[in-house]
């Protein structure tokens, strides 16, 4: 299974034109392919103006349908242009492979954090076993699923850990519960030096609500 992610920035000036404009995009994308897009914004964390259009897919050919499906449509391609009005007018591109966990679509899921991380040279085939290891950990404790996702575009060596929750009082429980957990702070302390690539902004941790 692959997540793919669109984003961009809207600027401020004329928030609710925008999302309106968001919405409007979304629902065509969803008449036109078979993709189940859905939106996320930034919360809580940097680029609060980020919006990105997420699906996931099981093979890369459903990308290719959808993408060829929406530069045929005038209609489609019209309203895109249309957010050059309230957006920064860059789009970026995200694509992960699903290595562990999976997405339920009968769940209605709310809010969401991502923690990316870059392997050290070396240290791939480790990363993604402390990777695994440390996502069964988090939802051991927090009982919340915890996806990790490999970099197919972007970095190449970049991971990045995935956890939904239903509303804003289970992600707050989930980060309390993980941080109190002592057993869970000394593994990471003692596994992941040298594993990982340290630095001051390499690993980064965001939160994201849904949207649409």
């Amino acid at each position: 299974m692959y997540v793919f992610s669109r984003s961009t920035v809207v600027q401020g000036g004329n928030q609710r034109e925008a999302m309106l404009w968001v919405a409007s995009v979304t629902e065509k994308v969803n008449q036109i392919t078979d993709l189940n897009v859905a939106v996320w914004q930034n919360v809580f964390s940097r680029e609060v103006g980020r919006v990105a259009w997420v699906a996931f897919v099981e093979d890369l050919s459903q990308l290719e349908t959808a993408d060829a499906k929406l530069a045929a449509d005038d209609a489609f391609v019209a309203e895109v242009d249309r957010g050059a009005t309230f957006t920064n007018s860059t789009l970026d591109d995200q694509l992960g492979q699903v290595i562990h966990g999976s997405a339920d679509p009968e769940r209605n899921v709310t809010y969401a954090t991502t923690v990316s991380a870059l392997m050290a040279p070396g240290k791939f085939n480790r990363g993604i076993e402390l990777g695994v290891e440390i996502a069964e950990r988090a939802e051991q404790i927090t009982g919340e699923p915890t996806m990790l996702v490999s970099a197919v575009t972007g970095d190449y060596s970049a991971i990045q850990w995935i956890t939904a929750y239903d509303d804003v009082k289970g992600l707050q429980t989930a980060g309390e519960k993980l941080n109190a957990n002592p057993s869970f702070v000394h593994f990471v302390d003692n596994e992941v030096p040298g594993v990982y690539e340290s630095g001051l902004g390499i690993t980064q941790q965001s939160c994201h609500r849904r949207v649409l």
